[in-house]
């Protein structure tokens, strides 16, 4: 279990240093970087090129207009820490940048591919009070067999899950949070648990590790945003199968 952990950090720190590539796919493999004992564990093809897994291309400037990601909520209600992601308003509501959108989530999906590629657990969460947005979360979940959390979160889970479940407990490697806020954040954070969290105009984006500007209110974002995860979970699950058998 401790070999476990030692490993999976090693594999965070080693996507934060390329995730920035990721959003640029045109650039080419990222440079190479010398290895430590533990980074050799894994191995590091995926993370010495931008976009080893082609997810990349999943991510449309078109498809996310038509999923309505770029309307969010009324100019009063503006978050500050949003404010860099607004590409203006229109009729009092706030319009988000797509470009800067499709950056992120590109950013978000190398990471996701990079932990699933690894045998990460991934858990998806969304607030239980927004029931279709939870309907469509499980879904997900269900789609690329991984988890899900629906339910009201119980304060401590993460950070007290020694005593309430065991010392053998594994905590999740990446949470993905398909409607914020939610109270799981703040403990991903104090955990070292990185996260994918879709913001809304309306929202504090500080605590969520990659996060994602768009709407998450409309069905029509959430089942976007849901399917792009899944398949990009599959896609990279598929991927890994292929080489085994090679």
């Amino acid at each position: 279990m401790q070999k476990t952990c030692k490993n999976m950090f090693a594999l965070r720190t080693q996507i934060r240093k390329c995730s920035a590539q990721a959003a640029l796919a045109n650039r080419g493999p990222a440079p190479s970087t010398q290895e430590s004992p533990q980074t050799a564990l894994f191995d590091m093809e995926p993370l010495k090129q931008a976009d080893y897994f082609g997810v990349q291309k999943l991510v449309k400037i078109n498809d996310l207009f038509e999923a309505k990601v770029h309307l969010g909520h009324m100019e009063g209600s503006l978050h500050p820490a949003m404010r860099p992601y607004m590409y203006g308003s229109r009729l009092g509501h706030c319009v988000f940048d797509l470009d800067t959108t499709a950056s992120l989530l590109r950013r978000s999906l190398h990471v996701l591919a990079n932990v699933v590629y690894r045998d990460g657990v991934v858990l998806f969460l969304s607030p239980p009070s927004q029931g279709p947005t939870a309907r469509a979360t499980e879904l997900c979940a269900q789609r690329c067999k991984e988890f899900s959390h629906v339910r009201k979160w119980r304060e401590g889970t993460f950070t007290n899950s020694e005593k309430k479940f065991g010392l053998v407990t594994r905590l999740p490697d990446l949470c993905i949070f398909i409607g914020t806020p939610h109270d799981a954040i703040v403990e991903c954070a104090k955990m070292n648990i990185p996260s994918i969290g879709i913001v809304d105009s309306n929202t504090d984006p500080t605590y969520i590790t990659y996060h994602i500007p768009g709407n998450d209110d409309s069905a029509s974002s959430i089942n976007y945003f849901c399917k792009l995860f899944s398949n990009t979970i599959n896609l990279v699950k598929a991927k890994k199968n292929d080489k085994k058998s090679n």
